[in-house]
């Protein structure tokens, strides 16, 4: 009986017909006069590739303001151009104004409240120097919590 098993594991598989002829594959014309190089980048050999380095770059702090949305100093001084101290003659009339009022007995009424307390501010500019510091101590908090920039 193991004879008989032996006999029929030493018989060896034909292969078939479709299996042996392989597709001849068309060969591209190579030019003689230019001969292929394998670039070698190792120590003193040649040189390596170029590649983005943009992440390795400490960037100027102006280059982020763009994607972040800030405002540079040129553009706060625009906006802010029209908030500039008054000039003296502007700052007599007024100051003349508010004496007569007062004069006559009539109590400046109070229509100017900050829009920081009353969540309707749209843009809050700090100084960066500010004397006494509790001024603006704890205003970038109360802004992030009425969600003003």
């Amino acid at each position: 009986a193991q004879d008989a098993k032996r006999k029929k594991a030493k018989g060896k598989k034909v292969a078939q017909a479709s299996t042996l002829v392989k597709k001849q594959k068309s060969k591209k014309v190579v030019n003689p006069l230019f001969e292929k190089k394998l670039k070698n980048f190792g120590i003193g050999q040649d040189i390596q590739p170029k590649r983005d380095l943009t992440r390795f770059v400490k960037w100027p702090a102006i280059s982020g303001c763009s994607c972040k949305g800030l405002l540079t100093v040129t553009q706060q001084l625009k906006r802010a151009h029209k908030y500039r101290p008054e000039m003296n003659q502007g700052k007599k009339q007024k100051l003349l104004a508010w004496a007569e009022k007062k004069a006559a007995g009539k109590r400046d009424v109070p229509t100017k409240r900050p829009l920081v307390l009353g969540a309707r501010g749209q843009l809050v500019v700090i100084a960066h120097v500010v004397d006494p510091m509790e001024l603006v101590v704890f205003r970038p908090f109360l802004l992030g919590k009425i969600s003003v920039p």
